[in-house]
């Protein structure tokens, strides 16, 4: 989808404790620098496969509340995982909220 895309920086997984917020955090602003008249993409996340696997989509980040609700009037739930890792973190006390 992109014509140069960098490797995530592993390090920054150092002191992450086996949270994948770092990564979400690093993906979400490389996303968000590209596509930028657009307003930048989001990646968004399709709920409820019963797998381990993600089925995400990358989106316009001015579509994204549209895409979600949309989603949701047909019974489909899809979220951003930046927010509900941030979400995770903040209820174990990892980070400030």
């Amino acid at each position: 989808m992109f014509d140069e895309f960098p490797d995530f920086p592993y390090d920054m997984l150092k002191d992450s404790d086996g949270s994948a917020l770092p990564y979400f955090e690093w993906l979400d602003t490389e996303l968000a620098q590209r596509a930028v008249d657009e307003g930048g993409y989001n990646l968004i996340q399709i709920d409820g496969n019963g797998s381990d696997e993600m089925d995400a989509l990358v989106v316009y980040r001015r579509d994204t509340a549209d895409i979600i609700q949309a989603a949701a009037l047909i019974g489909v739930t899809i979220g951003r995982p930046l927010t509900y890792y941030r979400g995770i973190e903040a209820m174990v006390g990892k980070r400030p909220g």
